[in-house]
């Protein structure tokens, strides 16, 4: 073998990849074919967790609603306890983020929460500034990964104005 010859090194674990490496897509990364089914084993079982916190939150909500201990129309809604999923846009730039809800929102939420108070909100922490977004049960928004806490925080307070307003605007709110 020549000793000027480097080989390719796997993109997940930073180890030679003599033979057996794989390219995904053509012309991308090298990884090793066990890394590259470990990695893809692990976002599987992560997807797996997600799916069972989110089923146990539920039930858990449907049963406190089967035992009258809401007043409301619809559960107040909360970020689920997991931790944020990042999609890197640009190595150094800002990270495209998702959390998910308990509970897919209303129309009174959603807008409620897409606008909230000037008191929830900072010169630099506006929806509009994190470019927030929702789809489905899932918010949507981009930060700096120093910034993701702050942003954690803003939403959070952004989500408990939402509740509130979607609990004056619910039928049966006032009642009991």
């Amino acid at each position: 073998m020549d000793r000027d010859t480097v080989d390719p090194v796997c993109a997940i674990c930073s180890k030679p990849v003599r033979s057996g490496g794989v390219r995904f897509p053509e012309g991308g990364p090298i990884y090793h074919l066990g890394c590259r089914n470990r990695e893809l084993q692990l976002k599987a079982l992560e997807q797996i967790d997600r799916a069972q916190v989110a089923r146990t939150l539920r039930a858990e909500l449907v049963d406190q609603m089967m035992l009258g201990k809401q007043r409301w129309a619809h559960p107040p809604i909360s970020r689920l306890p997991l931790p944020p999923r990042a999609v890197p846009l640009l190595p150094g730039a800002e990270t495209l983020y998702e959390v998910e809800l308990s509970a897919v929102p209303s129309l009174a939420w959603r807008t409620a929460f897409l606008r909230p108070p000037s008191r929830l909100v900072g010169a630099r922490s506006t929806p509009e500034m994190g470019r927030v977004g929702l789809a489905g049960s899932a918010v949507h928004f981009r930060t700096t990964p120093d910034h993701l806490e702050a942003w954690l925080y803003r939403i959070d307070g952004w989500i408990e104005y939402a509740n509130s307003v979607a609990a004056e605007r619910s039928p049966g709110a006032g009642d009991a």
